[in-house]
């Protein structure tokens, strides 16, 4: 079994497909689950063409830990398995999928998904009409979702969750008319969107925030209109506007913040006149103002953040004097300020970039602050200690490895956000210039971990971090609907009943559970559950998705083929846990050749390039049905191979029908149990003269496949191609081929085979094929010394030169058209008299273990692609045992 494949983005609903064989036969996927306080995994193997397992391993927390295997799902034949892990603790599982027993292999698609516990930040970029989102898992990108186009004029004015689901959404507005639009989120995707109301609003209305104000989980709008000194509110049901009001504040009163100052998990908002330095706030239960309060701080003081600083669940504020550079915190309940502290003064040129809870846990899980130096662009975080009234230690530059971590100046706080789930804020840093960025993991001011992420040119702009909260919620295998109706896009599928298998899930009182199955032929079908108060009804599947009225269950019930729809419900008041067991046997099937041949048992190609080049042979047939059934609609297919066995696989190819719109023939009448069929005719088209396929003249073998799709579940399925000459293929002569085969030929060498010596040598090369080597093209040939049985282009080579010539010794020699203008014509050999320099004493191969193998190398650039086998050129160790004295010698 190799290393296990890692599921890179947990919570993200991902599949994979494979295959597993006799060589394969466990394949491994890791699911990380570290990061997560509580998850539940719905895991399930599907579309399997043949029998595989699921099971579920944890891996140990310490090296010496043992491995515990703590699931798995083993039904028979091609019914999908499936585990539900509900409520699993920190962990890595390995999740194996295993070939059944007695199966050669089997194709599969594993679906997995994942609730946890987490907060996850995705990132929103937006260029002058693009937008994006970056879909982050710890400090790499795991996904991204690209979005509609939108005008410059079209401009996100605020990212909060708009219907509840826990997931950001974004409000937009028209620049150009001041219409305001929305776009609902599910998973990271851009899902639904519309108009949030059909007002136009006038631009001297600029939206102010996007909270939740009436405590909904729903975020609503507060506008403000400077030039009018007014207030709107409007109220929002899943984006769309269903009530409003005004307010008037006054000149120079704007808002500037809505935020939860009282922990009644509603919004209230926070006004600032810069005119007389006053603030004032206003307790809100939606659109009603329920408290207020204003204050005077003065002129110097301007507030700057909003966050929780002493852990009680109200948000507080920060004041910064804008002439000493002092900061201030409120510490807020409600519109009251319970306390208030200030800082030592601190130089303009450092700047707040950001809150961010960057400890975690530690001091109540409260706000810190994250400072920028805009000369030198030193980063510092600030701990805020439990009271909210301090500092606490631990903070300070934002260091790595015990070294500050500084990128200059050039690089900034584009956000800050928990993107490995870890419970601590991180910070995404952005070089806007060069469109670098990168995101680092944080505790408290330590770098604990970094991550490069894809460039974005500088025309993209960081609009935000988009939040998606998802929950560690018990899955459950089965489809429901809200009516509790069939739907067959949820419903899980069991695949092909052809065994017996077993389901374990809950059913509601409210909802049905549907689970659908399909049998390839007229089967004996048993299901059952043992839980006392749960129903199973059976319907089939019309061809137009609805259920038809129900069928009769019986144990051993015999149904015919089909899709087929169960459903189990109860009347129960409260949740069941129950176990569907379904069993699968279908009629005895088997189908197989009785005879095959061809008309014509020669053939000289055509070459394609020519008018008339398309070559056919006729083929004559028949198929006998072993069934205890008749059989409609059966299949064949006929295939070629150049090796005198018919296998399913792209190296004999599947052969097209003259006259047929399929590769595929149909047998257009039933054929009855124990039936053999009719003599059939059909004229087959051989491959390209120029295909790959092709290899020198000789013998072919062109053979029939009954049911090449696997349609029927057979009770022998090792009768249906490659059978025997005359059943179910036959020889088929070719002449005419259009390759180049080179090989060598006649391989001698004489002389002491030692570091510097010549050697003399005889050599023939031979061009198998029909087609000449290209016209007026040199064949290069090379010599090579190797220790082992691989020859490249790192053995040395050996000197080389004609025989009785007086020139140097080159790396190769080049065999030029002569009297022809091809090196080599089609079955054509040469041979050569040549003498070879071996490698000085100094090469690296004399200190290599014996023996050593001298071999040729024919064409060693390639440059004949249409050489129909390139592996014979030189020493291959397939096939060493034959080509001794032909391409290679060996010295011992």
């Amino acid at each position: 079994m190799s290393s296990p494949l890692p599921i890179q983005n947990p919570l993200t609903p991902s599949t994979f497909s494979g295959t597993v064989d006799t060589t394969t036969r466990t394949i491994a996927y890791q699911l990380n689950l570290t990061s997560f306080q509580s998850a539940s995994v719905n895991l399930s193997l599907t579309g399997l063409s043949g029998d595989a397992n699921l099971r579920v391993i944890q891996e140990p927390t310490t090296p010496t830990g043992q491995r515990s295997p703590i699931k798995e799902s083993i039904n028979q034949g091609k019914l999908s398995e499936s585990i539900l892990l509900n409520d699993i603790g920190q962990r890595i599982y390995t999740i194996e999928v295993t070939l059944g027993e007695n199966m050669p292999s089997a194709a599969y698609t594993l679906n997995v998904a994942v609730n946890a516990d987490a907060n996850l930040n995705n990132i929103l970029w937006r260029s002058p009409s693009q937008v994006t989102g970056w879909k982050i898992n710890g400090a790499t990108l795991s996904g991204e979702a690209k979005y509609p186009d939108q005008p410059a004029n079209m401009q996100i004015q605020g990212i909060a969750d708009l219907n509840a689901d826990g997931e950001d959404d974004l409000i937009w507005r028209d620049a150009n008319d001041g219409r305001t639009y929305y776009w609902l989120f599910k998973g990271g995707e851009a899902v639904a969107g519309d108009r949030v109301s059909q007002n136009v609003i006038p631009p001297d209305w600029q939206i102010a925030a996007v909270k939740d104000l009436d405590g909904d989980n729903q975020a609503d709008i507060v506008w403000h209109n400077a030039n009018g000194g007014q207030v709107a509110i409007w109220m929002l049901r899943d984006g769309i506007a269903v009530n409003g009001s005004l307010f008037t504040v006054g000149p120079g009163w704007k808002p500037v913040a809505a935020a939860d100052l009282s922990g009644d998990l509603r919004a209230d908002l926070v006004f600032h006149n810069p005119l007389n330095g006053g603030v004032a706030i206003w307790q809100m239960n939606g659109m009603a103002v329920i408290n207020a309060a204003s204050y005077g701080p003065g002129l110097e003081w301007r507030p700057q953040f909003f966050g929780d600083f002493n852990g009680d669940g109200k948000t507080d504020i920060m004041f910064r004097n804008t002439f000493s550079g002092t900061a201030a915190f409120w510490l807020m309940n409600g519109v009251s300020v319970d306390f208030g502290w200030t800082t030592p003064s601190v130089t303009p040129d450092w700047q707040v970039e950001a809150l961010g809870n960057f400890d975690g846990s530690a001091n109540k899980g409260n706000k810190d602050l994250l400072w920028r130096n805009r000369n030198s662009g030193d980063l510092v975080v600030w701990l805020m200690n439990d009271t909210g009234r301090g500092f606490a230690s631990g903070g300070g530059f934002v260091t790595q490895s015990g070294q500050n971590y500084n990128r200059g100046t050039g690089w900034t706080i584009a956000g800050v956000g928990d993107f490995n789930s870890d419970g601590k804020e991180d910070i995404l840093y952005r070089n806007a210039t060069d469109g670098s960025q990168e995101i680092l993991l944080m505790n408290g001011s330590t770098i604990t971990g970094k991550g490069p992420l894809k460039a974005q040119a500088g025309s993209w702009q960081v609009q935000g971090l988009m939040k998606r909260e998802v929950k560690s919620d018990p899955f459950e295998i089965s489809g429901r609907s809200a009516t509790g109706d069939f739907f067959s896009a949820t419903a899980f599928d069991l695949g092909l009943l052809d065994g017996t298998g077993s389901y374990t899930d809950r059913v509601s009182p409210r909802n049905a559970d549907f689970f659908k199955f399909n049998l390839a032929t007229e089967s004996n079908v048993t299901l059952s559950v043992a839980q006392s108060g749960v129903t199973l009804e059976l319907f089939r599947i019309q061809q137009n998705g609805s259920l038809s009225s129900a069928v009769p269950i019986s144990p051993e019930m015999l149904l015919s083929g089909g899709a087929y729809a169960i459903k189990v419900s109860t009347t129960n008041q409260a949740n069941l846990t129950y176990t569907l067991s379904a069993t699968g046997r279908p009629k005895v099937t088997d189908v197989t050749s009785a005879e095959f041949s061809l008309v014509s048992n020669s053939l000289t190609l055509t070459p394609s390039s020519t008018p008339d080049g398309k070559n056919t042979v006729t083929a004559r047939f028949r198929v006998t049905n072993r069934s205890s059934t008749t059989l409609t609609n059966l299949e064949v297919g006929f295939r070629m191979s150049r090796d005198g066995q018919i296998s399913l696989t792209p190296s004999d190819p599947l052969l097209a029908i003259e006259g047929a719109t399929s590769n595929i023939y149909t047998l257009a009448t039933p054929l009855a149990a124990g039936a053999t069929s009719e003599l059939l005719t059909v004229t087959l088209r051989l491959p390209d003269t120029k295909a790959g396929f092709w290899f020198v003249d000789g013998n072919y073998t062109v053979g029939m496949v009954v049911d090449p799709n696997g349609k029927l579940t057979e009770s022998n399925e090792n009768d249906n191609f490659n059978v025997a000459l005359g059943r179910d293929k036959a020889d088929l002569a070719i002449a005419g081929t259009e390759t180049i085969e080179l090989v060598g030929m006649n391989f001698t060498a004489n002389g002491t085979f030692a570091a510097g010596q010549r050697m003399t040598a005889s050599f023939t090369v031979a061009n198998l094929g029909n087609r000449a080597f290209p016209d007026s093209t040199a064949l290069p040939i090379r010599f090579v010394l190797s220790s082992d049985t691989t020859i490249d282009g790192n053995d040395p080579l050996v000197g080389v030169r004609r025989a009785g010539s007086t020139g140097a010794f080159g790396a190769l020699i080049n065999i030029l058209p002569t009297n022809n203008p091809s090196v080599l014509l089609g079955k054509e050999t040469k041979t050569f008299q040549l003498e070879f320099e071996l490698p000085d004493a100094d090469s690296s191969i004399w200190s290599e273990n014996r023996p050593f193998y001298l071999s040729a190398w024919i064409d060693p650039d390639g440059s004949q692609d249409r050489e129909a086998d390139a592996t014979n050129n030189k020493l291959d160790a397939a096939t060493m045992n034959d080509t001794l004295g032909k391409i290679y010698l060996r010295f011992n």
